[in-house]
């Protein structure tokens, strides 16, 4: 699920967030994704991280102008799925740490 960092909505989060609770399978797996990050959202995001957190979704920000996390949000909707229905993890097993940590690594020469 995606919302623009630059002009965002949160009830329409809270609005497709209900629609998926009432008419997806148990456990569908989302991440809010917001996007456009590169036009620094006047909120900042720690507005966007504690609206995440008190809806138990897994934030990343994004922008696809300066290909800024874009991976890295495709990674965790897949984490997301892949460890859904198992008890491998813990319900708040998502961690930006996790992927920012493997993308520094990769950057590097060594």
């Amino acid at each position: 699920m995606t919302i623009d960092l630059s002009e965002p909505n949160f009830e329409n989060i809270d609005y497709w967030l209900n629609q998926i609770e009432t008419n997806a399978q148990k456990d569908m797996p989302v991440v809010l994704v917001g996007t456009k990050k590169d036009l620094k959202p006047e909120m900042g995001l720690d507005t966007f991280k504690a609206f995440a957190l008190a809806k138990e979704l897994p934030f990343i920000a994004t922008s696809a102008k300066t290909n800024e996390n874009v991976d890295l949000a495709f990674e965790s909707l897949l984490n997301e799925v892949l460890f859904r229905d198992t008890n491998l993890l813990p319900k708040s097993r998502w961690r930006e740490s996790h992927y920012t940590n493997k993308l520094e690594k990769k950057q590097g020469c060594c």
